[in-house]
């Protein structure tokens, strides 16, 4: 994390989720019904962000039959549990079959939900999550999912010299549920199991696909640069000094995010990359605001840094691109991260499921490494397995307690680029395995 952009995460407490089911006149299968027909985009995120607020202020309206209260209250139901995730208004007038009403989508603080008019004071109703779901499946309405931004600053600047925003996702699968953030601040952030039920299960990885911009701890225990291109050590744009005239929106992150049709998530950012202006090959600057006199040099370099979640949020796949923008012929070295639980224990090989240390085999650097809570008790998803898959062949691999890292040499011809591809699988049935790992290998 940064020294001087400390960022509040969104609390999250999926466990909490109220369930209001005993508290209000029940819904049936039959009777009333309610239509949303106000379109939405499928692939949009709802920012809790003010930024964002022309996005997220929306009017909604739907048709209503047989609602003998005369009006409804818009609800967001969890799409795993069948739960309400989010009151957004209550006591909407019903007129001549009609309503509408306008609500802030960024106030919803969850993940992915399901907007649904029900009548006025009922909730779903059952004992089971199917259960729940199909006593509301007279209402219908679109699919909707949220996430957080936040502004990053020059390091010595103030809110009139902001260089790019954040933006965090927030992902709500069959099988997992997590958070993605920018490659430097968490990266596949928060990676938890759960059942097509709703059960979630123990968190494994609190940053998957990351870098650390700078410094850190590297394979020999010492001070190393996180990244080099041809020999010296080089930056993405995070905590540029504001002094710097490299500190522009032109050379902040482009970042993108979207779902397919099939629900798969795509978090991309592009960076150009950055060296001191002055640099000693045996000086590593913990931070980019640390080259002396805060002066830069834009590099001839870019990164793109893309990753992809399976729709059932189980496998994860990543590629870390590196383009030659100047014609010329380029190598980086670049630092990968993994950061684990810290609950989590052993460390387990993708081939041979063994538990050993990682740093006297050359099986991690083919097959890849990850992290179980207990070897020696059966994979569940009280005991899962977050599974890292080296698709690239990393140089070195090495840990700092229970974070993983890889490190990998790219060499970028002129004009061209040079990728890394690294995947993992959130494992919680030993039976499943093996196609789990196939999957984050491509």
């Amino acid at each position: 994390m940064k020294n001087n952009n400390v960022r509040r995460r969104l609390a999250l407490s999926l466990s909490a989720v109220a369930v209001f089911a005993g508290m209000a006149p029940a819904v049936g299968a039959t009777g009333p019904a309610t239509a949303i027909t106000t379109t939405l985009a499928t692939n949009q995120v709802y920012l809790s962000d003010s930024d964002y607020s022309g996005v997220n202020y929306r009017t909604i309206a739907g048709t209503a039959t047989g609602v003998t209260s005369n009006s409804v209250d818009l609800l967001c139901l969890n799409t795993i549990t069948g739960t309400v995730d989010k009151t957004f208004n209550t006591n909407i007038t019903v007129k001549s079959g009609k309503w509408s009403t306008r609500i802030d989508l960024g106030r919803a603080s969850g993940y992915t939900c399901r907007l649904a008019a029900l009548p006025n004071g009922t909730t779903p109703t059952g004992e089971t999550a199917a259960a729940l779901i199909s006593s509301a499946k007279s209402f219908t309405g679109p699919f909707v999912r949220f996430g957080e931004a936040r502004w990053y600053y020059s390091s010595l600047g103030s809110p009139d010299q902001q260089l790019t925003t954040e933006v965090g996702v927030y992902t709500y699968n069959s099988k997992s549920y997590s958070e993605f953030w920018g490659v430097e601040d968490g990266g596949l952030y928060n990676w938890s199991p759960r059942t097509d039920g709703g059960v979630n299960g123990k968190r494994m990885a609190n940053g998957f696909f990351s870098h650390e911009s700078g410094s850190e701890t590297g394979p020999t225990s010492n001070t190393d640069a996180s990244m080099k291109v041809d020999g010296v050590q080089a930056f993405m744009p995070y905590n540029i000094d504001s002094y710097d005239t490299n500190a522009t929106k032109a050379n902040s992150p482009k970042i993108s995010y979207s779902y397919d049709k099939s629900g798969v998530l795509t978090y991309t950012e592009t960076f150009p990359l950055f060296r001191c202006a002055t640099s000693e090959p045996s000086v590593v600057q913990s931070r980019m605001y640390n080259c002396p006199d805060g002066v830069t040099v834009k590099l001839g370099v870019t990164w793109t840094h893309e990753v992809k979640l399976s729709a059932d949020g189980s496998v994860a796949n990543a590629v870390d691109t590196f383009t030659s923008i100047d014609k010329k012929a380029h190598t980086v070295i670049y630092d990968g991260a993994f950061k684990m639980n810290s609950s989590a224990q052993g460390y387990r090989y993708a081939k041979t499921g063994g538990i050993g240390s990682i740093d006297t085999s050359a099986k991690t650097k083919l097959a890849g490494v990850g992290a179980k809570y207990d070897p020696s008790s059966a994979t569940t998803i009280d005991n899962p397995i977050a599974q890292i898959v080296f698709t690239t062949v990393p140089v070195t691999t090495w840990t700092n307690n229970k974070d993983i890292y890889a490190r990998w040499s790219v060499a970028v011809a002129a004009g061209k680029s040079g990728a890394i591809k690294t995947g993992a699988a959130l494992i919680t049935d030993d039976t499943k395995a093996t196609a789990q790992i196939a999957a984050a290998a491509k």
